[in-house]
């Protein structure tokens, strides 16, 4: 049998957290998981407990997500809160 690693939610919530730190800039999703995505075995639990995970964060008011093509990119920034500033250009 084939021993398939898989991410929890709870890993990909935290991994996520990490990766966008304090970015206010709209930054496709699989860009922040580019180093994870590199194994074509690992690719599929990446991604889907990675969108499982951003869902949460966005209910949780963490981040937001926008997807302005219908099999575009995945957007993903962290969500502006009142009196935080914008880290870089628009």
């Amino acid at each position: 049998p084939v021993q398939r690693t898989v991410w929890s939610l709870q890993d990909a919530r935290d991994m996520l957290q990490r990766l966008i730190g304090e970015n206010f800039d709209w930054v496709p999703l699989d860009t922040y998981l580019a180093q994870y995505l590199q194994s074509p075995d690992d690719r599929v639990t990446v991604m889907a407990s990675s969108f499982a995970s951003s869902l949460e964060l966005v209910r949780q008011g963490q981040v937001e997500l926008r997807q302005t093509l219908a099999f575009g990119p995945l957007l993903m920034r962290r969500r502006k809160t009142d009196g935080q500033k914008p880290g870089g250009a628009r």
